[in-house]
């Protein structure tokens, strides 16, 4: 499903043996190369089969995962308990093992917070919970660009957000 592929072919030098790499692509997708039978000819003027393969198929995907981080639905504001929860939404799955409660910036004027990140399932939502708080004041978590990563390894845009202000009291 990737668009705009350019294709190079390299002999490996013994006339049956070739490398295939894509050296342009201008749209994300899966990329499955094969050779249609009769598109290329041996010494003796013979047609080849079509190609097989038991693993043809490599995604494509460059773009960021965009992440929002908002007041959970439920939430009180003030709060006078905890845990206060936030809800964190990815556009697109993104590795669980790589979105760590040390990944979430506290700008708010509560200090001593201690982050719980659950996984709504998807690996695209998530509840994020202040289990703990030293001092009481606002908490406003938010994520830096690049902390968390899809599962071909691009970070994340950096964390946007409507209402991502709790106050502790």
């Amino acid at each position: 499903s990737a668009t705009g592929v350019t294709w190079a072919i390299t002999d490996l030098g013994d006339g049956q043996s070739f490398t295939i790499a894509a050296t342009a692509i201008t749209g994300e997708g899966s990329l499955e190369p094969s050779i249609a039978a009769g598109a290329v000819q041996d010494t003796a003027g013979d047609d080849n089969a079509v190609s097989t393969s038991s693993d043809n198929s490599v995604t494509y995907d460059t773009v960021s995962p965009n992440v929002t981080v908002e007041q959970g639905a439920t939430q009180a504001d003030p709060a006078s308990a905890l845990p206060v929860n936030f809800t964190v939404t990815f556009d697109e799955a993104v590795d669980p093992a790589s979105f760590l409660p040390t990944d979430i910036v506290q700008s708010g004027t509560a200090s001593g917070v201690t982050w719980a990140i659950t996984n709504g399932g998807d690996n695209r939502v998530y509840n994020l919970s202040a289990t703990a708080v030293d001092f009481q004041g606002t908490l406003i978590p938010s994520i830096a660009a690049g902390s968390v990563q899809d599962f071909v390894g691009n970070g994340n845009t950096a964390s946007t957000s409507t209402d991502n202000s709790v106050e502790v009291d």
